[in-house]
């Protein structure tokens, strides 16, 4: 682990108590962020479940994080929400970011609100061919 600063222990204290039923994933500072890793189980056992990285930094809970899915299961394209520029899943529109996750919620709640509804999502997309909600990128 890197040396921490001030503001990057109290963020990496902040988020790993808030992180709830989802504490089992890794956790590791790399230049100053917060890298979390593991499984996520979204809920239809294990054949369903994807790596995923989430990265936190010192702007948090103003800024969201970056989520990315590390096993290659969700192709880097905008139509299925994930970014080729490196940045991960585009989980909501930036602007209206504030409507889904309030300053006050939780990490676990934003992996709840946010994170678990996009990989559900993208498990409706391998099965219909399009997402069950969301918008269009394209």
């Amino acid at each position: 682990m890197d040396q921490l600063t001030n503001r990057t222990s109290k963020l990496y204290n902040k988020v790993k108590s808030q992180l709830g039923k989802y504490s089992y994933l890794q956790s590791e500072i790399k230049k100053e962020k917060l890298h979390l890793t593991g499984n996520l189980d979204v809920g239809y056992g294990l054949q369903n479940s994807f790596e995923i990285k989430i990265i936190v930094d010192d702007n948090y809970p103003n800024k969201i994080p970056e989520v990315h899915e590390t096993a290659g299961r969700v192709p880097s394209i905008m139509d299925r929400h994930y970014m080729s520029d490196g940045t991960g899943c585009c989980l909501v529109m930036p602007h209206r970011y504030s409507e889904f996750f309030k300053p006050l919620m939780t990490f676990e709640d934003f992996i709840d609100l946010l994170v678990v509804p996009f990989f559900k999502n993208q498990i409706y997309y391998e099965i219909n061919g399009r997402f069950a909600t969301g918008y269009r990128h394209g």
